[in-house]
């Protein structure tokens, strides 16, 4: 199940994404939207994924919206079993072996058994 506290929406049309976050507390709701971090891009030249140590891209808009769309149903599933409930401002793909790592506060989640299989 999603947070209902806050989600993810692009808005503009730069590549920048933000978080909006809606708190409510004592009947009183405060909405705010926060960019988020990005990966910085220079790290994909050092780092590999975890197991085939093949090099890693980010996704492109489109594989993210439809990471996003599956994440939503519930379809997305970890190694470790477990669902992906956060939808992702970025991840990155090894296509080597067809598995996707997410992205987090712009610091990559290159634990085996939090990737899930690439749709």
């Amino acid at each position: 199940m999603r947070n209902p506290l806050y989600s993810t929406s692009e808005l503009d049309s730069s590549t920048r994404r933000f978080v909006n976050l809606r708190i409510k507390e004592n009947g009183l709701e405060i909405t705010s939207s926060v960019p988020v971090s990005r990966m910085d891009e220079s790290l994909l030249s050092l780092i590999r994924a975890p197991h085939s140590h093949a090099p890693l891209r980010l996704a492109t808009a489109s594989e993210l919206e439809s990471f996003n769309a599956k994440i939503r149903l519930g379809q997305i599933i970890t190694f470790a079993g477990t669902p992906v409930v956060d939808e992702l401002a970025e991840c990155l793909i090894c296509d080597a072996d067809a598995k996707c790592y997410q992205v987090r506060e712009g610091m990559p989640v290159l634990i085996a058994d939090t990737a899930f299989q690439t749709p």
